[in-house]
Parts: structure tokens; sequence; C-alpha cells
């Protein structure tokens, strides 16, 4: 038996940063949709499960409801099934774009928050697992899911849990999960929904829970390779699922480093990194790939820090190359080169160098020992520069965390950005303020 898991499609959306000019199929959720329909057919599939957020949101019920027609009748039709739960955008819309399907086309589990059961049959007819399902009831659901869920297991059929939620983000509004609880809840395997990227979770005793991700990439905050994943059941185990590419776009980051690059090879060194990475990275994402979009960050200390600016100006707005099927451009260019410095003998120093070189090495947590006297005298002032970064990561955080508040992005569902992404944003501001403070010495 054959299933085809999904998640997240989100019909009624469209790929951010893609000119209107491409066509519609190549850029929207709805596209996406189309494609799993033939996928399906094509690998001759008996199901397709769905695990929350088919439909973008309630005002997206126009855009939803001929798509998910058109592809749950041609699949019903083909004999294959399609089980789906609802999740935090679809809470409202997904019940009633399931009753307007034809009958047995759709069957959505848990309804009212009740879990639900409904077993998958091969096409001969016979029993080859069993699928509890839960939906949202609401656009929150702050209680974990699993607090009323008692499984029976009057068979040996494998039994998958479908569910959207969080996992392991404990005050989530958004069904809070535990991988301990679900590791020992009952299913042999979860399909899970509400994160878009992509993420097989071993949770021991060859048990998994699986987040599929968006089948179509739609911001630059999905990165990577996006599309649904294949499982084949023969027996009574659940076997790991495969990922298949499956989005028309692809979103990525791109760090190019410009250690001791002179001035003449600034432009080539970028080039030729921009398109070795294009090139895997289109033959990473499949044959339905139309559209690569990097973003670069360039880095490392070269003795023309002050000509990199200049000499990719245009980069994000000129550049454009084919590599098959696959347009590939430049969307954005964050430069935080340096000058060629020894940021421990800066470290070593008072003043303003000083303070951001002992920042930026507590930031890169790469204080190395060289075993230079500066680096000794350095080590000194570690301790203090270790108070310094944890107050300004504090006081990062506070920033962030007062504009997310603001009731013009209320209605946003990102999570506050991690410890990471702090820390980057603040070694991007520490290396561009350490490269204008050595401008200003130089001059």
């Amino acid at each position: 038996m054959r299933l085809l898991l999904t998640g997240d499609l989100h019909i009624g959306r469209t790929s951010t940063r893609i000119s209107a000019d491409r066509p519609l199929s190549e850029r929207s959720a709805a596209g996406a949709w189309e494609r799993i329909v033939r996928l399906a057919l094509r690998e001759r599939c008996d199901a397709v499960l769905l695990s929350g957020d088919v439909a973008d949101q309630d005002n997206r019920y126009w855009e939803a409801i001929g798509p998910l027609e058109r592809g749950a009748t041609e699949l019903a039709e083909a004999g294959v099934a399609i089980v789906a739960v609802a999740g935090n955008h679809d809470h409202d819309v997904l019940p009633r774009l399931a009753d307007r399907m034809p009958e047995g086309a759709l069957t959505l589990l848990g309804r009212e928050g009740v879990w639900e059961r409904t077993t998958l049959r091969d096409r001969e007819g016979r029993a080859r697992m069993h699928v509890d399902g839960w939906s949202f009831r609401a656009a929150h659901e702050p209680a974990d899911p699993l607090a009323h869920y008692e499984p029976v297991r009057s068979d040996d059929l494998p039994l998958l849990g479908l569910v959207h939620g969080d996992l392991n983000v404990a005050d989530s509004r958004y069904a809070p999960l535990r991988s301990d609880r679900l590791a020992h809840a009952g299913p042999d395997a979860w399909l899970l929904g509400h994160v878009h990227a992509p993420a097989l979770h071993d949770l021991g005793a060859g048990r998994w829970a699986l987040y599929p991700g968006s089948p179509q990439a739609l911001d630059p905050g999905e990165s990577g390779a996006h599309g649904v994943w294949l499982l084949e059941l023969d027996g009574r185990t659940v076997p790991a699922p495969r990922p298949r590419p499956l989005s028309t776009v692809r979103y990525d980051a791109l760090d190019v480093d410009l250690t001791d690059a002179p001035g003449t090879e600034l432009r080539a060194r970028v080039e030729d990194a921009v398109r070795a990475a294009a090139a895997d990275r289109v033959e990473e994402s499949g044959p339905e790939l139309r559209q690569l979009l990097l973003r670069l960050r360039l880095t490392g200390a070269t003795p023309a820090a002050d000509r990199v600016a200049a000499e990719t100006a245009g980069l994000s707005d000129g550049f454009e190359i084919r590599i098959g099927e696959a347009t590939v451009r430049v969307d954005a260019v964050a430069t935080e080169t340096v000058p060629a410095i020894d940021l421990h003998a800066h470290a070593a120093t008072q003043g303003a160098p000083g303070v951001l070189a002992r920042w930026l090495l507590r930031l890169e947590e790469d204080a190395e020992d060289g075993g230079t006297e500066a680096a000794a005298r350095a080590a000194d002032t570690e301790a203090d520069a270790a108070e310094e970064v944890d107050a300004l990561l504090r006081l990062a955080r506070d920033a962030v965390s007062s504009v997310d508040r603001d009731r013009a992005f209320e209605g946003l569902d990102d999570a506050p950005p991690s410890d990471a992404e702090l820390r980057a944003r603040l070694r991007s501001a520490a290396r561009a303020l350490l490269r204008e403070l050595l401008r200003e010495e130089a001059a």
C-alpha cells in the first residue's frame, strides 16, 4: 500500500518574490495541489493524507473550493482516498469544504476536537492501516490534543496519528505537542502539520513523526527543497517515508566567503559561488523547479572590504541565469565583510573597536587560544564580554518582542526569533559598525 503524505498547502496563497508574469500554476498553492493529484495518480497511491491548513483561511474559501473539489473528485474516481484534519488556518473552512465534496471523496477526522478513526484499505479492499485524527476547533488551541487521546488497539494493523500542532513548544497556542508523549501515545507513526519546514523526527523504537512541510515554498522563510513524502506499507511495520520534491519555487540562503579576495576577484568569486550552489540546488529540487531565489551573505575578512558593496551593486536586480528549466535569481545581498583585521588583537584594546571585537568573538563562539600575547590579553576580558553579550541578547529580544506585540502584527503566526537568529542579526550589525569605525580611524 502506498500513501502520499502532505499538509500546509494553504490553497489561496502564492509564492512571494515571484514575477506576476509567471503562470499562476508555477507560483500558487493551488497549482501545487494539482501536481500532488497528478503524482498520486502516477505513483498509484492508495490514499492522500493531509495534516491541516489545506486552505489558507476562511477568506480563501472561494479560491480553494474549485481546485480542491476537482482534485478530490479525480482521486476518488481513481479509488484514491483522502483523509485530512483541520489546522488553525482552516479550522472553520475545511469542514465546509469537506461537506461540499462528492460523497466519500474526503474524510475529515476529529471534528469538534474529538479524536476519530478511519481505516485505510488497499485496492483489493483489505484493511491495511488505522488513522486516528484530531482537528482544530478554533484559530487557537492552547491545550495538548493528546490529553484526551486513548487509542484502541483491537488488531495488529499499524496505526498512524494525524494532527496539526506545534512540537516541543510548551507555551504554544497551536496545539502544543511533546515528542515523549508522541512516542508513547500508541501510534506507530505521526503525520503532523503547522511547521512549514520539512522534518522527520525519530521517536525511538522504530517510531517517527513527520512534518512534511509546505509542498509549495511560499516565501523566503521556507528555504530548501519542498514537496511531499511517499510511504510504502509492506506488512505490519511503518517504515520511514521518502521525500519527493514538488515545489516549483525554491528559496535559499547562500554564504559566500570572500576572505583574502582582492578587489579584482570579488565579482568572479561571487559569481562562481552562485553558479556552483545554484547547480546543486536545482538538481536536488527535481524536475518541477522553475524558480530559484538566492539570498546572499557576503562574509570574510578581505583587503577589498570597502569595495564589496560597489562591486556587487545591481546583483539583486540584474543577475539571472538559466539552469535546465529553472531560472536562477539573486533576491537580496547582505554585505558582512570586514577589513582583514585581527579580532583577537583588537579585543585586547580599549575603545569602541575593542568592544565590538570582543562581542563578535563571543557571538561567533570562536575565541581561539591562538597562543599570541594579544589572544592571552583578550582571554582576560572574555568573562566581561560574555556578560555584555548576554545583556545585549536580552535587549535585542525585548526590542523584537515589543515590535511583535504591536497591533499591526497581532494576526501573524510567526514565532519569535531564536537565540541563533538574534545572534546572526547582532553579528551583522556589529560587523557593519566595526567596518565603519575602522574606516573612520583610517581616514
